[in-house]
């Protein structure tokens, strides 16, 4: 009700005070794709960015006007040096942020009204360690497993041991994340 409206009519005021945020290439070209990725284009099967901004309330901008597409099967990578917006941008697609301008979809799902049903399907890894160091390998998996929901407690258990086999590791399974190399963290 009328939090919600104060709240509309600050980020309508954020949005006047921010350089730039004003600022859309409408000329922005796609490359051309091969007849496959169409086709994935067409069944909403890939991820696409159109003119997304992100501006923080003290001003700063960090995403301005990017527009991108990732298709499903390719390896794509986002380079730029530090304080580009590249986390930030991840962090638009996977709802830690909400983007202040424009438009994302992943899958057909839009990033701003349907993020439960894409966190079904979309997984992050940030850039740092998202570890509890006394805890073990299996008791992450639990934990991860149990915050995503979805599964009975036995098939959180079936799941689990079927990635530690599928990624080999069963046996570290209760090794402390403090005691595993940099390559099993």
């Amino acid at each position: 009700g009328e939090r919600m409206k104060r709240f509309e009519k600050k980020i309508i005021s954020m949005k006047k005070n921010i350089v730039g945020l004003d600022f859309i290439n409408e000329n922005v070209l796609f490359e051309d794709v091969d007849m496959s990725l169409k086709q994935q284009e067409e069944r909403n099967e890939i991820l696409v960015a159109e003119h997304v901004f992100k501006a923080y309330s003290n001003g700063t901008l960090a995403v301005k006007d990017l527009s991108i597409k990732f298709y499903n099967g390719q390896i794509s990578a986002l380079l730029g040096p530090n304080g580009d917006g590249k986390t930030t941008f991840l962090s638009i697609l996977t709802g830690l942020y909400e983007l202040t301008k424009g438009k994302a979809t992943i899958f057909g799902k839009d990033v701003e009204d349907e993020m439960d049903e894409i966190r079904t399907f979309l997984g992050y890894c940030p850039q740092f360690d998202v570890l509890f160091e006394d805890l073990t390998i299996y008791e992450h998996l639990k934990i991860y497993g149990t915050l995503k929901g979805g599964m009975t407690h036995k098939e959180l258990k079936q799941e689990i041991d079927k990635m530690l086999d599928d990624l080999h590791i069963s046996d570290l399974k209760h090794a402390k994340a403090k005691n595993l190399s940099g390559g099993n963290r």
